[in-house]
């Protein structure tokens, strides 16, 4: 049940950023709560605790480098950099799954969603479009990533999300 709540979730979160441009903020501490309620179901609240410190950092660091380039590189401020090319709606999006993933599914599954993210931003901006925005629907692609990997979970792959060797073996995906 909570598997299917994330994912529509997920799936509204995408909805909204693709279509607006812009997520309604009550999404995100519902994404939050129901990552944090998968990950108390599956371990003890101190290792989830761990797992959301270890996570946090390594989003606070993404963020630093990215403010970091952007300052060396256009001279913008923090609330500058917020406003023309970090969504908040991304970094929301990001600390809301902390708690769903081990350190190292999470860094993996974040850097692989991002990748997943520009081809898409590529193939996209090949064909002409008739839309002026030029922003990116970052978190939008991915939930939608993310809904996808929830949803083979839901299907039967035998994804554990505090396992960090599932990426590494997952032999039993397809088999029931």
């Amino acid at each position: 049940m909570l598997l299917t709540l994330l994912i529509v979730v997920l799936w509204i979160i995408a909805y909204q950023d693709l279509r607006y441009r812009s997520v309604s903020w009550i999404l995100f501490p519902v994404l939050a709560a129901l990552s944090f309620i998968v990950g108390i179901e599956a371990l003890p609240i101190t290792e989830i605790l761990v797992y959301i410190g270890f996570n946090l950092t390594f989003v606070a660091l993404n963020i630093a480098i990215l403010y970091g380039y952007l300052f060396l590189r256009y001279k913008v401020t923090i609330s500058e950099a917020f406003a023309s090319y970090i969504g908040i709606g991304d970094l929301l999006f990001w600390v809301a799954l902390v708690p769903l993933f081990s350190t190292i599914n999470f860094i993996y599954l974040y850097l692989f969603s991002i990748v997943v993210s520009v081809v898409v931003i590529l193939i996209v901006r090949i064909f002409p479009v008739s839309r002026k925005d030029v922003t990116v629907p970052l978190a939008g692609l991915q939930a939608l990533f993310y809904s996808a990997i929830l949803g083979a979970v839901w299907c039967g792959w035998k994804y554990e999300f505090y396992n960090d060797l599932s990426f590494i073996w997952s032999g039993d995906f397809g088999k029931y």
